[in-house]
């Protein structure tokens, strides 16, 4: 086995950390947590959302990616469009009220709210999105 394999594998030397997730204290197991995904049709209605959702604390987090392309059907046609993605982090306890903000400040007819359940994350990375989307911190 090569020096630094060795050294992955070994949990007793000192000198040679490993990462094995399953004890790892600072990764967390949680269903408590969610990431949602939104589409917007330009940067301009990416960051208004952003900062409508984050203002409103539904979300601690929102990633803005540019320059997407979607294709899809839209009424019996093939569409193709230029997008840009938002990626929300938030928890399970405000994900309804994310989607109704959405879907109210959105000039879209149908809207993507797509949301996929957070498995597992940093402890202080979840704690964080926790902390940042309570009712204490609301303005």
């Amino acid at each position: 086995m090569d020096n630094w394999m060795n050294g992955f594998m070994n949990r007793s030397d000192p000198r040679n950390p490993t990462i094995h997730l399953s004890n790892n204290p600072t990764i967390q197991s949680s269903r408590a947590f969610a990431v949602a995904l939104v589409t917007a049709p330009n940067l301009k209605v990416a960051r208004q959302l952003a900062k409508i959702i984050l203002k409103s604390r539904l979300a601690a987090c929102a990633n803005l990616i540019p320059n997407i392309e979607s294709h899809y059907w839209w009424k019996n046609k093939l569409s193709r469009s230029a997008e840009v993605l938002l990626i929300l982090k938030t928890t399970q306890s405000r994900l309804k009220t994310l989607e109704k903000c959405v879907l109210k400040n959105h000039p879209y007819e149908t809207p993507e709210f797509i949301v996929l359940k957070v498995g597992s994350g940093s402890k202080r990375y979840l704690e964080w999105i926790a902390t940042s989307v309570t009712s204490e911190n609301r303005s």
